[in-house]
This record gives structure tokens, C-alpha cells and sequence, in this order.
């Protein structure tokens, strides 16, 4: 009974260690070994963590005035996932702000609104736990804007929104130069999610930064390159969004980072 109890608790604090709270369920049940004793386990519900599933960018709409911008994934969203994403319009005046939602009706919550100049923006949004399988995310301004462009990601185990940043930075270049700036996540094994732009699309390539993989990117061809990154960061701390550009690049890199 001993040895039965001893790794009992070795596989419990296994389970523990390895699956985030949102992910686990208990089972508890009488022991028959000993009358009385009543044995308590965690499963973990698949995944483990934040896990990406799809992603997609949108049109590329360059020079030409709208009022919306949208992106379809390729398959309905799971139940339960979440999309984060980001999207970028160029004005001159208003609207500096935009909202997004999808085709079942869902919200989502824009954050980080960041300015290069006067005239280029971006924006981050997320929407978490999603149960109603969506397939088309659209932003919209109250006015005509240029340039819109949208991408959205898809991604499992993820409960909460903990940190967010973001910032322009002007002619910038090199391994990491673009970044969001520091974030300081409070819980392990936390979801970052980066987004970026080339405001001017000065025709250079940009990679994903370090330790970080690509979800959807932009090409230096594009009237107005995107792109998008994540990473699950073992141990809380500081982190940033980052991306490398080959050359000189005026830019907009936003992180949000979750709990899972």
C-alpha cells in the first residue's frame, strides 16, 4: 500500500507540472484496497498548454479606400480555442480605432492601438474560449482608411490575458530590432504572441525573432507586409515581442502574452 500511495503521488506531481490547471480534470473514487481511503486523480484534458492551430493573413489591400478589412480561416475555430491577431489601416485623420468581430457574432477585445507619424497604425485584438466555430474575423473603422491588412491566429489552451505592449520604432535594423518592449508575465508557460509591421515597406525581408515561430508573414514584395510569432515561455519574467529585419525598416511590433 505504500509503494501504491508513494507513486501515486510521483504521477500526481507529474501531472501537475506538465498541464495547466484549465486543462485538467479530477476523478475521485473509494480505494478497495482500504476501506475508507478515498484516491484523488488528474488527468490532463490533451495539450498541455498553449498549442498553435491556424492561422491566416488576409488581403492585401494596398492604396485602395475601405472601411473593413477580414480574414477566413481555412476550418472553423474549435471549441474552447481562442484568436488573437492584429490589423493595420494607414489614415491621415480618424479613425485612429477599430473593432473587430466575426461571423457568429463573438467580440473581441483591441488593444495597443500604436501611431507611426500620423498616418500608420496597428492594433492588436484577442477573443478567448470560443465555442460557437467562427471562421471569418473582420475589422472595421468608422471611416475610409488604406492599406488595411489583418491576420489571426488560432490557438488552444490559452484561459486569460495577462500582459500587453507595443511601440513604433523608426529606422531600425538586425537580429531582434523590431520588439514590442518588456512584458513581465506572472505564470509559467504562458503564451507570447507577437504581431508586426513594415509601415513603408521599405523591401527588405523580416524574420521571426528569437525563439520564436512564425505563424503567418508578410513578404518585402507586399504593399503592406505582416507578420506574426509566438512562443510558450517556460518560467515567468520579462519578455518582448521581437523580429529581424535584414535592413532599415520603420516599424509597429506589438506582444500580448496569456495564461494558460
Amino acid at each position: 500500500m505504500r509503494k501504491f500511495l508513494a507513486l501515486y503521488l510521483i504521477v500526481c506531481a507529474l501531472l501537475g507540472a506538465a498541464c495547466p490547471s484549465s486543462a485538467q480534470t479530477t476523478k475521485s473514487g473509494a480505494g478497495c484496497a482500504t476501506p475508507g481511503l478515498n484516491i484523488s486523480i488528474t488527468f490532463c484534458n490533451g495539450g498541455g498548454g498553449p498549442s498553435f492551430v491556424q492561422g491566416k493573413l488576409g488581403p492585401d489591400l494596398g492604396n485602395s479606400g475601405a472601411t473593413t478589412t477580414a480574414a477566413t480561416f481555412t476550418a472553423p475555430v474549435g471549441s474552447g480555442h481562442s484568436v488573437v491577431g492584429a490589423v493595420t489601416w494607414s489614415a491621415v485623420a480618424n479613425p485612429y480605432s477599430v473593432s473587430v468581430t466575426d461571423d457568429k457574432s463573438n467580440s473581441y477585445t483591441v488593444i495597443d492601438t500604436n501611431i507611426q507619424g500620423t498616418v500608420c497604425k496597428m492594433a492588436t485584438f484577442y477573443s478567448i474560449n470560443l465555442t460557437n466555430s467562427p471562421s471569418i474575423i473582420t475589422a472595421t473603422a468608422t471611416g475610409s482608411s488604406t492599406f488595411w491588412r489583418i491576420i489571426i491566429d488560432e490557438f488552444s489552451g490559452v484561459a486569460s490575458l495577462d500582459q500587453h505592449t507595443g511601440q513604433p520604432q523608426t529606422n531600425v535594423s538586425g537580429t531582434n530590432a523590431m520588439t514590442s518592449g518588456n512584458v513581465t508575465t506572472g505564470s509559467n508557460g504562458e503564451l507570447v504572441y507577437g504581431a508586426g509591421e513594415d509601415i513603408c515597406n521599405s523591401l527588405t525581408t523580416i524574420s521571426d525573432g528569437t525563439g520564436f515561430t512564425a505563424t503567418e508573414s508578410g513578404t518585402s514584395s507586399d504593399n503592406q507586409p505582416m507578420y506574426g510569432e509566438y512562443l510558450v515561455q517556460p518560467t515567468g519574467g520579462a519578455t518582448a515581442a521581437t523580429f529581424s529585419p535584414a535592413g532599415s525598416v520603420d516599424t509597429i511590433t506589438n506582444v500580448m502574452t496569456f495564461v494558460p
